[in-house]
């Protein structure tokens, strides 16, 4: 897989968030993609009546893309980069972390060593949840700064 021109922001992007995540303490960090919703209107039995309800089904596309840092104990959102970079940023980390992508259907799990400020080096323990067509999380598990 060779690098382009065009990656060169992403790869900034992703060193910047998980330097941050390393700064901010975070003991987690995920990069979600959220499907697009869509109200439909449908009518529910409730005591023998019919009563108007609105659900949300998803409509098969993608509408937005969270990274969430879980600083502690609960989720805080700090960015949310357009959808359309999703597979450069994905695959980004995959490269950092050396995993080799069995397809859709198959968790994968690599490490990810990241360089930080006083000469210390970073260490994640990174996992994918894909659905049918590509990863729809990755989940970064900080595991801790060893001293070179």
């Amino acid at each position: 897989m060779q690098s382009t021109v065009d990656d060169a922001p992403c790869v900034r992007f992703v060193n910047k968030v998980l330097r941050d995540s390393v700064r901010r303490g975070a003991t987690c960090t995920r990069f979600e993609r959220h499907p697009k919703l869509k109200a439909m209107h449908v009518k529910a039995l409730e005591n023998g009546a019919e009563t108007p309800k609105v659900e949300m089904w998803p409509t098969g596309e993608y509408g937005w893309f969270s990274i969430l840092m879980e600083i502690d104990g609960k989720f805080e959102q700090t960015a949310a980069p357009p959808v359309v970079l999703w597979e450069r940023i994905i695959r980004r980390l995959k490269v950092m972390s050396r995993m080799v992508d069995h397809g859709p259907y198959k968790s994968v799990n690599g490490y990810l060593n990241l360089q930080t400020e006083g000469n210390n080096q970073a260490t994640f323990f990174v996992t994918t949840n894909p659905d049918l067509t590509s990863d729809n999380a990755v989940i970064l598990q900080y595991k801790g700064t060893v001293s070179r």
